[in-house]
């Protein structure tokens, strides 16, 4: 490698500055080694990796201890579940947000929901930022919902909120007037829906297609329809997720990947691996990792790109974690109202 002009004349007009060989023979490799160039071809990589460490070392990522999580057999590639980001024993010692991590990599969330804090369909009036529509539904935090047109933003998916039908599929016209997509439509139309439901017995929550009617004296409260369905077993051509070769939600491909499940205990788990930041993930190892994390029913939401996962938006003292999305639709959590404290009245007045 040639030196550039401008060194070689200061070097060879300035001779006494030469650096004077050194007596031990690392020594004198190295100033063979600026002679020759080799300086610059060491130093340069070397730099490099310097620079790289220092990244590494500043970066919001951070060398958690991870708790569980599952392992993609093909290459290694592992999920696991490290601590909680956020969590408020006030309102349920279960209540957590964890951060998901590749090796030590922050790439995605977990959010462990018990049934005393309300999850809420929310739907945007336009397609904006994640972090926007929670932060306007005043969510503590929110996850993308359903599938829309990426053209017009209009909803492809039903969605119930406070039992007002907010987004009906049968109004998008780019879906039902789609000569591709017509012998399916009825199968697109009856996609799983998670659902709310009051009953005589109390609330219950539902994995269910969309046909399926209310049982006398249950009232509908909340649903929002996404897919495919992941748990107990997995319905990729329920729904027409999967039409012979055509498969428009890559499922066997890695890509960012939401979902919503139900443990035994009752918590709802949220869980988001967007990407970036994520490898992604298959939709079957989607499915066993919702099943490592406890689910015992589980639904896929809106992939790829809408795949997004924010945490307590209107907080401005609180570090900002998660990874925003522009989507139509999401999933608010609502924490309930703090209790106000009565003055006790004192005696005598």
């Amino acid at each position: 490698m040639r030196q550039p002009t401008a060194f070689r004349t200061r070097l060879h007009e300035t001779p006494a500055r030469r650096p004077a060989p050194l007596d031990s023979g690392w020594g004198r490799r190295l100033w063979w080694g600026r002679r020759l160039g080799w300086g610059r071809r060491l130093c340069r990589p070397l730099a490099a990796a310097v620079v790289a460490c220092a990244l590494l070392a500043v970066s919001p990522a951070r060398a958690y201890e991870p708790e569980y999580g599952a392992r993609s057999v093909k290459d290694k590639y592992e999920i696991l579940v490290g601590p909680d980001l956020w969590s408020r024993p006030d309102i349920d010692s279960r209540f957590a947000i964890k951060v998901l991590l590749d090796g030590i990599r922050e790439v995605g969330y977990l959010a462990i929901v018990p049934p005393k804090v309300e999850l809420r369909p929310i739907l945007s009036p336009r397609v904006q930022p994640l972090s926007r529509i929670a932060g306007a539904a005043g969510a503590a935090a929110a996850i993308n919902g359903g599938f829309f047109n990426r053209s017009d933003g209009v909803p492809a998916s039903y969605l119930v909120a406070n039992g007002h039908l907010l987004a009906d599929p049968r109004d998008n016209a780019a879906l039902t007037g789609n000569p591709a997509l017509r012998p399916h439509l009825k199968e697109i139309l009856d996609r799983p829906e998670w659902r709310v439901w009051t009953t005589p017995a109390g609330r219950r929550v539902a994995f269910e297609p969309h046909h399926i009617a209310p049982a006398p004296g249950w009232k509908l409260v909340h649903a929002l329809q996404a897919g495919p369905l992941l748990l107990p077993y997995l319905g990729l051509h329920e729904g027409a997720f999967v039409r012979g070769q055509d498969d428009p939600i890559r499922s066997k491909a890695r890509t960012g990947r939401s979902a919503i499940g139900l443990r035994n205990d009752g918590c709802t788990l949220l869980l988001a691996l967007p990407m970036p930041p994520s490898r992604g993930l298959s939709i079957l190892e989607l499915q066993a990792l919702l099943a490592k994390v406890g689910a015992i029913e589980a639904m896929a939401l809106d992939g790829g790109e809408s795949s997004g996962f924010v945490i307590r938006p209107n907080d401005p003292k609180a570090l900002w974690w998660g990874h925003d999305s522009h989507v139509r639709t999401a999933l608010g959590l609502i924490l309930p109202a703090p209790k106000v404290k009565e003055k006790s009245k004192k005696s005598g007045h």
